[in-house]
């Protein structure tokens, strides 16, 4: 059995979607001869992207062992060098032969760095995020973007091998840094658990059964958007944001046009829809829900656990997967994580996709649809197309299980497995 230390600031009982790939690598990596042995802050840092899940607890398998540790990202401060040595510790002690960093928080590559110099064994980059390549991101100015870049090239520089969470990102890092040449650079992305889509939960309170049910789960990013409309000029003047990137798209505004329209245009359709968005929201989703008068069909139901967020897709009839505007000719370099266990739900999917990984797999995706992020009148032409179907039950189309193979979890874990094995028989 391959030992090796698997650094994950974030683990559970912090939920969220980044929290969900660190513990379905620690779940299966044992399955592939991988044993690893986690560390993790002793704080649970709860916010808005990382809220307490004790429900994802329950999936870590006995057996792996867990140190939880004070933990700091004041490179080189005394209480950083106190986690240092005690990691180091941990690999001397239990002969573990690499090390994976799982990120963000990014500082953590030079905690890595740090043991792999001390230990003499190799160290893993895995980016959940694109770091300074993600287009998603605001600096305070181009300047700073550009200082970013740098820090990112330099953390990176002794990585033996650095893992990308999509296609494009992978790419994305390839022709951004010409210094990683000699470096092997792999792609795994996020995906879904068969043990979670196979479950048979329970209907939420707030499913209609009658009703056509219109569902998203996750993190909107409205208030961000509307920030960066008022502040238009200013941001293009300081470069705060990649070229042409429009947040509001990651939002339901666009799909709040389409469900006026509809509105408008075909009330009886519109009495049969119910708008559930399960997940975090905030006052500017409330605002926007009633600027376009739709409180009588939308229903904002706050952060759920990961769970029950799987028990909403299972009962949805269509799901809605936004993301943000960039230019054309440019593609997306990163992929919302709900967009897997979207796609092993076997429900249609509305995706309001840039160019990109994310439109790519939605489009092969049998029963999925694909617009242009703002695209309204797309939107509205596919809820009713799928009201359609699911009012007279016409809906034929099988999905297809052997594309999906390449997101289950348990596949993708293989994958790192190998990327592991590789990683310490070149070094």
């Amino acid at each position: 059995m391959r030992k090796i230390l698997f650094i994950s600031y974030h683990f559970p009982p912090q939920g969220g979607a980044g929290v969900q790939r660190s513990l379905k690598f620690a779940k299966y990596l044992p399955s592939f001869g991988v044993q690893p042995y986690i560390l993790t802050s002793d704080k649970l840092v709860e916010s808005r992207w990382t809220p307490k899940d004790d429900s994802m607890m329950k999936e870590l398998p006995e057996g792996i062992a867990v140190t939880r540790a004070p933990w700091s990202h004041e490179i080189g401060s005394s209480k950083w060098k106190k986690l240092r040595d005690e990691a180091i510790k941990l690999v001397q002690e239990q002969e573990l032969s690499a090390i994976l960093v799982t990120m963000s928080p990014f500082e953590d590559a030079a905690l890595a760095e740090a043991i792999s110099k001390a230990t003499n064994i190799p160290w893993i980059a895995d980016l959940r995020d694109p770091w300074a390549l993600d287009e998603f991101q605001s600096y305070r100015s181009g300047f700073h973007r550009s200082k970013e870049r740098k820090k990112m090239e330099s953390a990176l520089a002794g990585a033996s091998s650095i893992i990308m969470n999509t296609p494009v990102a992978a790419k994305a890092l390839q022709n951004a840094y010409p210094s990683f040449s000699d470096k092997k650079i792999y792609c795994v992305t996020n995906g879904f658990d068969s043990e979670d889509i196979n479950r048979d939960p329970d209907a939420p309170s707030e499913i209609e059964k009658k009703k056509f049910n219109i569902v998203h789960t996750g993190t909107f990013h409205t208030e961000l958007g509307q920030r960066q409309q008022k502040r238009k000029v200013l941001n293009t003047l300081l470069s705060r944001h990649a070229k042409g990137v429009e947040f509001l798209p990651r939002s339901p505004f666009y799909l709040f046009q389409a469900l006026s329209k509809i509105k408008a245009d075909r009330p009886e359709v519109y009495e049969k829809l119910n708008i559930v968005f399960a997940g975090v929201s905030g006052q500017a989703e409330k605002d926007l829900t009633q600027a376009f008068g739709l409180e009588d069909s939308v229903t904002q139901i706050g952060y759920v656990s990961h769970d029950q967020s799987v028990g909403y897709l299972h009962y949805a009839d269509l799901l809605f997967l936004p993301l943000h505007h960039i230019p054309s000719g440019n593609n997306a370099s990163i992929v919302p994580g709900k967009t897997y266990e979207y796609l092993a739900s076997g429900k249609p999917i509305l995706g309001a996709l840039p160019q990109g990984d994310a439109r790519e797999f939605v489009a092969n995706y049998s029963k999925g649809t694909v617009c242009d992020p703002k695209d309204v009148q797309a939107m509205y032409n596919c809820i009713l197309a799928e009201y359609e179907k699911w009012l007279s039950k016409a809906d034929t189309r099988v999905a297809d299980s052997q594309y999906l193979t390449q997101f289950e979890r348990r596949t993708l874990t293989e994958n790192l497995s190998k990327i592991i094995e590789a990683t310490v028989s070149a070094s």
